[in-house]
């Protein structure tokens, strides 16, 4: 399904229409916007405040000129106009040129801060600013994704340390501590799958980056000067080298979500992602959504001698906790065991841990269908009363975590705001313990002893609860329209947003 909006970077294709207008996931979203009452500024009640009194200002001044002027004048006719000139002299007709000239005065020095200024009445709003609600993953946090654990067969990998850093420090002769996952059948099953489950690509160098590169291994002072025979013979190195030097720091060599391109940089350094890709086929995807918090992939896997087809595998990602209750049964690597209470406590449990420190965390499960059931010429349908795709008893492969690292200064940022007076509150879809560790580590929850989601575990009624931490500053498993309703409910408390 294609939202209205999305480019398609290359390839053609023939697309059919099933919604417009309103009726889009766009056009519910506008109608959501559109159905709120949008509140005065701050400088407008002020500036209708300021009239009004002015006004009766003028009216009084008026009406007493007007009636001491019967002492002088009988004449009502210009006892009457002489009050009318006193309340129109009450009028400050410069007052609009004066605002403006302010609040264009103060728009020029934030452009100098490079701060840019559409509409010159949010100058003084953003003065008057009391609450500020901010999405989390790429606002407060980079959006760069990078594997940090991963629990496979009731075992833990640290995933931190990178495949290329680690030979690149052998070689220098450095001590180094082992990696653990790098021999592991199970792991590389896992990855495998990982790959299998994802359709990030990574992009593949221009001629000209080969060129550089080839300059830079060979030190050559211009890259023009590289031939193309010299290009010929060492593209599959320049390659290779171009794309470690760039796959950690250049997110613009990945195409795909952010959170997929993070697993497959790690995945890229112990196989070959495309072709294990090439080797299993898609043929049936249910992407990720909000509401679902899953994906779900069918391949084709081939027998690799004969490469004709053997059977379909389901694979499935997504929140730990929404894969963990689908599946009925545990992968272990040398068997395949029925869930128990025991083992789901486990793997909960270290979903809890992985969240506690920030990280996100994904669970991965497969099924190997039957191939009498599911035969080659099997259409799979994912939803009304004809699905055949499964969701459910599914085999539980692993966990895998990764860490979003909040961006830089940005605590410096809330406490500043935080002294200023200005709530911040945090908005994320993801779990709990997550949402809990990054809004701790970014100052918005200075006491986790304090938030609203523990006191309320621990018995504390909520009208206490919400007394106790002034104000809950974090909202997780969002979906887009929770967020207007969020907002209406701060600006319902007498704040600005």
């Amino acid at each position: 399904m294609a939202f209205f909006g999305t480019k398609c970077v290359e390839g053609k294709c023939t697309g059919v229409v099933v919604l417009t207008g309103p009726r889009t996931i766009i056009g519910r979203i506008a109608s959501l916007a559109q159905s709120a009452t949008q509140g005065e500024t701050t400088l407008a009640v002020d500036l209708h405040k300021f009239m009004i009194l002015i006004a009766l200002f003028a009216i009084v001044l008026g009406a007493i000129f007007f009636s001491t002027s019967f002492i002088y004048n009988s004449n009502a006719i210009a006892n009457v106009v002489y009050a009318i000139g006193i309340i129109v002299a009450n009028v400050p007709e410069g007052l609009l040129i004066t605002l403006t000239v302010t609040l264009a005065a103060a728009a020029n020095r934030l452009a100098e801060s490079n701060v840019l200024v559409k509409n010159l009445q949010a100058v003084e709003t953003l003065g008057s600013t009391s609450c500020i609600c901010s999405d989390k993953t790429g606002t407060l946090t980079q959006n760069r994704m990078a594997p940090s654990h991963a629990f496979v067969c009731s075992k833990e990998y640290d995933c931190s340390a990178a495949v290329d850093e680690y030979h690149d420090n052998v070689k220098k002769g450095r001590q180094v501590k082992e990696l653990d996952y790098e021999k592991s059948e199970m792991f590389k099953k896992f990855t495998k799958y990982l790959t299998l489950c994802s359709a990030v690509e990574i992009s593949d160098p221009s001629e000209e980056d080969l060129q550089k590169q080839i300059a830079k291994d060979q030190k050559i002072s211009d890259y023009k000067n590289v031939t193309k025979d010299m290009l010929e013979l060492n593209k599959q190195n320049a390659r290779e080298a171009y794309l470690k030097a760039t796959l950690i720091k250049d997110r613009k060599t990945m195409f795909g979500n952010p959170t997929e391109a993070g697993m497959i940089k790690f995945v890229a350094a112990l196989q070959d992602y495309k072709q294990i890709r090439k080797d299993s086929p898609l043929v049936f995807e249910i992407p990720f959504s909000s509401a679902l918090k899953y994906n779900l992939m069918i391949r084709r896997v081939e027998n690799p001698e004969t490469k004709k087809f053997s059977k379909y595998i389901v694979l499935m990602k997504g929140a730990a906790e929404r894969v963990l209750c689908r599946c009925n049964k545990v992968d272990l690597g040398d068997r395949v065991v029925e869930k128990t209470e025991e083992i789901d406590k486990a793997i909960d449990n270290k979903n809890t841990e992985y969240a506690s420190h920030g990280e996100r965390v994904l669970g991965l499960a497969y099924l190997e269908l039957d191939t009498e059931k599911y035969p080659e010429d099997v259409k799979f349908i994912g939803q009304g009363k004809d699905q055949n795709v499964p969701t459910s008893d599914l085999v539980f492969l692993g966990l895998i975590s990764l860490m979003d690292p909040p961006r830089f200064g940005v605590e410096k940022s809330v406490d500043k705001c935080r002294d200023a007076g200005i709530k911040v509150i945090m908005i994320t879809g993801d779990q709990p313990e997550t949402a809990k560790a990054i809004a701790h580590q970014c100052h918005i929850i200075t006491d986790l002893n304090y938030e609203y989601g523990n006191m309320v575990a621990s018995g504390i009624p909520k009208e206490e609860a919400e007394h106790k931490c002034n104000v809950r500053r974090m909202y997780y498993e969002f979906v887009v329209r929770h967020l207007l309703f969020t907002v209406m409910k701060w600006q319902g408390d007498t704040r600005k947003i």
